[in-house]
């Protein structure tokens, strides 16, 4: 006997645009009665980039800086192409910086720089000090190497905070050193968003059979606290910032990491896990034998150095696709 089918949707021409991306393979078709496909189906990897959460930026006397890292304040000589550091009238004060950042992290502090020939022969005081938001956490490094070399210091996160932070390099009271420039570093994680579908609820009604539900599901970050813990950390960031502050800064850098050019721009949204519920209605035809449905509901991922973070993406983005096969 010929069996016939009814569809709601094709997977062959629709696609569903979220957070910049074309998610064009949907759900597979049901091709028989009782047919459910096998729930989460094969994950998709879509996309890869790399990803910081402090992306490597500078300043020097000929760039002030940028959105994230920029010069407030400067006490030395501009000797075209480099700053000297002498003893300052400002307690020492050689540099101020400024740094807004999403969340705050261990970062590697680099200076170009050099003892002038001067200083060394007159045992002149050649060592300079760190300080990030009032706390001194390098103090009075002694560099006597009259070679232009980079000096790299790791600054503990701990020591920073979301947003506004301020960041000074003080003189030990002597003179003679060149600075060519002031670097902020992170290591690079390579990222990779791809993405899955999962079932949320499913049937097969008979004929004359009609059924409403309120069908709950979770939305948002759905791995389990040590796996988003583990990712956060991967990325480089500080678990302790908490939940919904670290998922939106990580969100942010990962949007700027994905969006390559105005064509290719993401806005990525991960928010603390959650339930929605969505009303459905099902009815199976009376002329029918049988109607098999399912609803899917789409799950983004992000791993990073094999750590895997699982987004559910809630209605507001994307209702749940229905798959359904009528048997006549």
């Amino acid at each position: 006997m010929m069996k016939n089918t009814e569809k709601k949707s094709s997977s062959n021409d629709v696609s569903y645009n979220v957070f910049g991306w074309e998610i064009n393979s949907l759900p597979p078709e049901i091709t028989e009665r009782g047919g459910f496909l096998e729930s989460p189906t094969k994950s998709i990897d879509f996309e890869a980039t790399t990803c910081c959460i402090i992306p490597s930026q500078s300043v020097s006397p000929t760039d002030v800086g940028g959105d994230m890292l920029s010069l407030s304040r400067v006490d030395a000589t501009d000797k075209g192409g480099f700053w000297f550091f002498e003893d300052s009238m400002n307690g020492g004060l050689w540099l101020a910086l400024d740094l807004n950042i999403l969340i705050p992290k261990t970062f590697y502090l680099t200076l170009s720089i050099c003892a002038t020939k001067y200083a060394n022969a007159n045992y002149s005081d050649t060592s300079y000090s760190i300080h990030v938001n009032g706390h001194e956490v390098i103090m009075k490094n002694e560099d006597r190497n009259m070679n232009w070399h980079n000096s790299t210091h790791a600054i503990d996160g701990r020591y920073l905070k979301t947003g506004e932070n301020s960041i000074s390099i003080t003189g030990g009271g002597g003179s003679g050193i060149w600075v060519k420039s002031v670097s902020l570093s992170t290591d690079e994680k390579f990222v990779i968003m791809g993405y899955f579908w999962k079932q949320v609820y499913a049937g097969l009604l008979f004929p004359g059979d009609s059924k409403s539900k309120k069908v709950s599901y979770t939305v948002g970050d759905t791995s389990s606290i040590r796996e988003t813990d583990s990712f956060v950390e991967t990325l480089g960031a500080s678990v302790s910032v908490g939940g919904a502050g670290v998922l939106s800064g990580i969100s942010a850098q990962m949007s700027k990491s994905f969006s390559t050019s105005r064509e290719n721009s993401h806005e990525i949204s991960i928010s603390e896990i959650s339930e929605e519920s969505s009303g459905e209605s099902f009815s199976c035809p009376a002329t029918a034998k049988s109607k098999t449905f399912q609803l899917w509901q789409l799950q983004m991922y992000y791993y990073a150095n094999s750590v895997k973070l699982t987004q559910a993406i809630g209605f507001h983005k994307l209702p749940l696709i229905p798959r359904e096969y009528i048997e006549y």
